[in-house]
């Protein structure tokens, strides 16, 4: 009786896998995560933007790394068990798409650093910086 409820039990584990994880479609989950990415480098843009001080720099790149912080592990794994979505030759056209976007978005992100240099006597703005750059690595 307990055989065949463990058995059971690795069963329906098995079949959860495999309609849950392995059913994903690599593709389909990049896309999702470097849109997400897009959004999250958009809004830093934005915040500096607004920012007229250092705390407000501060706040814009914590910010940000918050949202590198929560995205980029998802991502690097993505990439390191599908090497494929990064060849230039079999990415899917909408991730090409996106890189693209995140091309023109950086160039607007390092006009932004312009504003973070401004500022780079201030403590905080010093420790933001360093945590970006951790989360970077």
């Amino acid at each position: 009786m307990k055989k065949n409820i463990l058995v059971s039990l690795l069963f329906i584990i098995s079949a959860a896998f495999v309609i849950f994880g392995c059913g994903k479609d690599p593709s389909a989950e990049a896309v999702k995560l470097n849109k997400q990415l897009v959004t999250v480098m958009k809004t830093y843009i934005s915040d500096m933007d607004k920012a007229d001080n250092a705390g407000s720099v501060a706040n814009a790149m914590n910010a940000y790394a918050d949202g590198v912080e929560e995205i980029l592990p998802e991502l690097k794994d993505l990439y390191k068990r599908h090497p494929e979505l990064q060849d230039t030759d079999k990415k899917p056209e909408e991730i090409k798409k996106i890189d693209e976007e995140s091309e023109e978005i950086g160039r607007k992100m390092g006009a932004a650093f312009g504003k973070v240099m401004k500022y780079m006597d201030d403590e905080e703005v010093q420790k933001a910086q360093a945590r970006i750059r951790k989360i970077m690595m």
